[in-house]
């Protein structure tokens, strides 16, 4: 759970799932993903959609989904 305080002095909460698609038990980076990308992924994979498995690197090179990063950089934020 994450808890803002924002102005006026009132709180907002929220709640994220951030599960795999192949996978109750996400790991640190596809949940990074989600967070981030907005897409969940596969077990094991970072920045990349559902299509790419980790086993097969030749799947990950139409997989790769922009995010936060990508976004600001393409607005000249960074």
């Amino acid at each position: 759970m994450f808890a803002f305080k924002k102005r006026f002095g009132k709180n907002y909460d929220s709640f994220e799932k951030t599960y795999n698609t192949d996978s109750q038990v996400g790991d640190s980076g596809a949940c990074a993903t989600a967070l981030l990308c907005g897409v969940k992924g596969r077990f094991e994979t970072v920045g990349l959609d559902d299509s790419a498995r980790y086993d097969k690197c030749q799947s990950s090179f139409n997989s790769r989904i922009p995010c936060l990063a990508d976004w600001a950089q393409a607005d000249g934020n960074i």
